[in-house]
């Protein structure tokens, strides 16, 4: 179920709603003033961010035991 973000033409508030069907984009209202002029605004969309697991090898850089110096024979223990 999308969440849309609305502005209303009569008093400026910016509100999010949940719509569920097409019937209630047609019964939006301000929830701030109860004006039914609202607008639907253009949103980012919400993509989560994966994270790759990037630790750094053993004798490269910072080695994956966090010792700051690199490891004489990976992997650390």
């Amino acid at each position: 179920m999308p969440i849309y973000e609305f502005r209303c033409a009569q008093c400026g508030h910016v509100s999010e709603m949940l719509i569920r069907t097409n019937l209630e984009k047609e019964a939006l209202s301000c929830p701030e003033c109860g004006s039914p002029r609202v607008e639907r605004l253009i949103s980012a969309p919400n993509i989560p961010k994966t994270t790759v697991a990037s630790a750094t090898r053993c004798g490269k850089g910072t080695p994956c035991c966090g010792s700051s110096t690199p490891c004489e024979k990976p992997p650390c223990s």
